[in-house]
């Protein structure tokens, strides 16, 4: 008796897994939802440039030129102090503030593909 096993590689895409699977996108697009609070906001641009993503990549990419400074060293000089979530390194931040949260909701939709 021979038994022919997909790949894993296989498997994981059928499931949604994969890159560009169902549950990426989710993913994706769930964090760039959430962690909007926690990026700072002056004109919104910088929010704005995230809805442009690669969804399903596994990346969520702001691509103003501005970005990385903002990222790594905070709001920019001249700007007034935004909600008290805006930080920099706003994923970190989020994942710490809300992983319970996020988790759940990731929860919730694997349930709801059951």
């Amino acid at each position: 008796m021979r038994m022919f096993l997909n790949s894993s590689d296989q498997i994981i895409s059928r499931l949604g897994f994969g890159r560009y699977g169902d549950i990426q996108n989710f993913v994706d697009h769930t964090l760039q939802e959430s962690m909007n609070p926690f990026v700072p906001k002056w004109t919104g641009k910088l929010r704005e440039t995230a809805t442009r993503s690669d969804f399903g990549s596994g990346e969520i990419t702001y691509t103003t030129d501005y970005a990385e400074k903002i990222y790594y060293f905070g709001r920019m000089p001249g700007t007034k102090p935004g909600h008290p979530l805006q930080s920099r390194l706003w994923d970190k931040y989020y994942i710490a503030a809300r992983q319970a949260e996020f988790q759940k909701k990731l929860d919730d939709f694997m349930r709801s593909r059951v």
